[in-house]
């Protein structure tokens, strides 16, 4: 695969320019916002009490009719792709914590190896929605190659980050010769990386940025879940992996492993939920249904650190909720 190295001065200016754009966006957001809450303030005593006793009335018959599509079962379905890191504790949290349910969706959520994957299985009607990217495997690859997907809503990212990725923890054996302050010391090295994912062009994108490519390594297919067991029996010298992930390996092997980067601007991690433009189409009550227990599942997350840890660790096997709490 060639590597796809981005000039660092290019790479600066596209961060400017994308900053200047979020920021502007930001802010027509903010004022268009603070214009919802003066209008909602603006009305006399007179209305507001009237407001408020529809308001009452209102809830009452949504409970209603709540309770009543509740006695008979009446749940739309749907299926939501994920992979196994921290960037997917909204789905977790929205399934574990009942907001699907809240909604009227009953959602069978399901963990996929990687974002690529998730985007083939989505293609083919595998899946309703799925976790991928807004870049690499994600949404413009997946356009390219003929498949309808396109992005339903955000998933759990840093809103200050555009060219930067911060899940990713690249690790390598402490005997293995590699010196963290020394990215040269990587050269002829044994490197596990997870073809076609964030993860890939990370690895590449840290070696072209020291000046080395992939005839300068020896890049190891291995999916990131498997990073931890294969640096423990030495079966590699380094390897790349998501959070939590990443955390959990400088824990359990201590002294053994050495950081070599944590976070960086070698990748786009920009993670969105995605689905086929014909179920869009065609399920616009689901997919409203769908967003909405995602963003309740996103504040839950963000809001409630330990709570969002313990909903992760019954996903991730022989993962500590420090490691969660730490990614």
């Amino acid at each position: 695969m060639a590597c796809e190295h981005v000039d660092r001065c290019c790479m600066k200016r596209g961060n400017s320019m994308w900053h200047d754009r979020f920021r502007t966006m930001w802010l027509l957001a903010l004022a268009f916002a603070l214009m919802l809450v003066l209008a909602a303030c603006g009305g006399d005593d007179e209305d507001t009490a009237d407001d408020a006793e529809e308001t009452d009335a209102t809830e009452e018959d949504d409970s209603d009719d709540s309770a009543d599509a509740a006695g008979d079962g009446e749940l739309d379905e749907a299926t939501v792709l994920i992979v196994p890191n921290t960037g997917t504790l909204a789905a977790m949290a929205a399934a574990e914590n009942g907001y699907w349910i809240d909604h009227g969706v009953d959602v069978d959520l399901r963990i996929i190896e990687s974002g690529s994957q998730i985007v083939q299985a989505v293609g083919a009607g595998e899946g309703d929605f799925g976790l991928t990217n807004a870049a690499a495997a994600g949404i413009p690859a997946s356009r390219a190659g003929g498949l309808d997907l396109v992005a339903v809503v955000p998933a759990l990212n840093n809103p200050f980050w555009i060219s930067y990725m911060e899940r990713a923890t690249f690790i390598g054996l402490a005997d293995s010769g590699i010196d963290p302050d020394d990215p040269e010391t990587l050269r002829g090295k044994s490197i596990a990386i997870h073809e076609g994912t964030l993860l890939d062009t990370y690895v590449r994108s840290f070696l072209a940025e020291h000046g080395m490519g992939e005839d300068d390594v020896e890049f190891v297919n291995i999916p990131f879940t498997e990073v931890a067991v294969s640096l423990e029996q030495g079966l590699i010298d380094a390897g790349i992996t998501y959070e939590p992930y990443g955390s959990q390996i400088l824990r359990e092997q201590g002294d053994a492993v050495v950081p070599i980067s944590r976070g960086g601007p070698y990748s786009s991690d920009i993670n969105i939920y995605a689905s086929t433009e014909q179920y869009v189409d065609e399920n616009p009550e689901i997919v409203e249904k769908v967003i909405l227990g995602l963003l309740e599942g996103s504040q839950f997350a963000r809001q409630d650190t330990e709570g969002a840890a313990d909903i992760l660790l019954r996903y991730l096997e022989g993962v500590e909720q420090e490691d969660v709490i730490e990614a």
